[in-house]
């Protein structure tokens, strides 16, 4: 299952979309993300948090050339360094 989730500026979150995917491979997302755009979507995301599957990543540069702020959720201790240093 592929889930994407907006948020608004005023904090609130909406499921933007839901679909089945296979093992979340980049055709997978590169499907939802061509429906989003389909639907209206103009812009890259201001910022992708996810976790370290590389279909989504590779399908977000394909689709949104210019989206440059990531995050990848999972394991970073480099960028949260006193939450892991005791």
């Amino acid at each position: 299952m592929l889930v994407l989730i907006g948020v608004l500026e005023d904090g609130t979150k909406e499921v933007i979309a839901i679909s089945d995917g296979f093992r979340e491979s980049e055709q997978s997302w590169s499907e939802v993300l061509l429906s989003l755009k389909n639907r209206g979507l103009e812009h890259a995301p201001l910022l992708a948090i996810g976790d370290g599957a590389l279909g989504f990543w590779n399908a977000l540069r394909k689709i949104f050339h210019n989206h440059s702020r990531s995050f990848h959720h999972e394991g970073r201790e480099d960028i949260y360094p006193q939450i892991h240093a005791e």
